[in-house]
């Protein structure tokens, strides 16, 4: 294994992996479109997405704990084997499709394809944007990555795995409350769910500042995920409501790609704050400032997308 063999191997599996991931978020966001129930869709997804995600943050640390004593090399053929364990399952459930779900779609009237007239249309689609501009506020949060291990690990003395079970916590905390915007979602206008979903979230890192002992951010961990849940099931709703016939795996992986990015120049901006102050509550308080700038954004969302709950339409020009 050399720097360049796994430069060139990561780059390839991510670009497959991109291009099922595409198709995967398409699906999703045409069932949610084709059925009016997007809210739903966002519900599952989100807590589908939750659960491998809290055992990968427990497996982790317990592979990392087992791998303690061996040597680089084994430790490298360890994890690289279960990675490719685990692609070989998603290979072999690739090939199964359920009629429960392909049997419920129709098939929309496709042109002839081309891509820069798809491009174009996408690019003058105007509810693409607030949505996108909501997801990246969303998701730039400077400070909740690199910045907290290093407060949870160097100023409170957590050990690897408590990192590793406060992500796990953290995670797990999201998806009672995706299932509420699951139920809430049938009930009552994404408007609603948007604005209060916001505020709520809003102060989610500020428990943050009260705490003084790993245990108490364990603790807190749990609240925090919760505070967090209706909002993201909301953004995902909205960024499927916002998507242009056709055009749903695009739109969606374009929200996957500013997840990535965006992300990574919130840990950037967070680190450096961290580093220059030398304090945990900066990284605090500019997440919930970055936060509060949603509020005025959901301003600019169209009304006739967030004015219905799953399963009603908004009547001609609706969704």
């Amino acid at each position: 294994m050399t720097y360049v063999s796994l430069l060139v191997a990561v780059l390839l599996l991510t670009i497959s992996f991109l291009f099922v991931a595409s198709a995967q978020n398409g699906l999703a966001s045409t069932v949610g479109q084709q059925h009016a129930m997007s809210g739903q869709i966002s519900a599952v997804w989100n807590v589908v997405a939750s659960v491998p995600t809290v055992a990968a943050l427990i497996i982790g640390g317990f592979l990392s704990d087992l791998l303690e004593g061996e040597n680089a090399a084994e430790a490298t053929r360890i994890l690289f084997l279960v990675g490719a364990a685990i692609m070989a399952a998603v290979t072999v459930y690739s090939a199964w499709k359920p009629a429960s779900v392909f049997d419920n779609l129709y098939l929309e009237p496709v042109a002839v394809v081309r891509p820069l007239n798809d491009l174009k249309r996408l690019a003058g689609h105007w509810p693409v944007y607030p949505a996108l501009l909501i997801w990246l506020l969303w998701n730039f949060a400077p400070g909740s990555t690199t910045p907290l291990q290093y407060y949870l690990q160097d100023a409170l003395h957590a050990a690897d795995a408590q990192w590793g079970q406060w992500n796990a916590i953290f995670a797990a905390s999201f998806i009672p409350t995706f299932i509420l915007f699951g139920f809430l979602s049938q009930r009552l206008p994404l408007k609603t769910l948007l604005v209060w979903g916001t505020i709520v979230a809003v102060p989610q890192m500020v428990p943050m500042l009260f705490i003084d002992s790993v245990a108490g951010a364990l603790i807190a961990a749990a609240p925090m995920g919760l505070m967090g849940g209706i909002a993201t099931a909301a953004y995902l709703d909205l960024i499927i409501r916002s998507c242009p016939r056709g055009l749903e795996g695009t739109t969606l992986m374009m929200s996957n790609s500013v997840f990535v990015i965006i992300s990574r120049f919130g840990d950037v901006l967070g680190t450096n704050l961290y580093d220059h102050y030398g304090s945990f509550a900066v990284c605090v308080i500019a997440i919930t400032v970055v936060y509060a700038l949603i509020l005025p954004v959901l301003l600019l969302v169209p009304k006739h997308l967030i004015a219905t709950a799953d399963g009603q339409t908004s009547g001609p020009g609706g969704r």
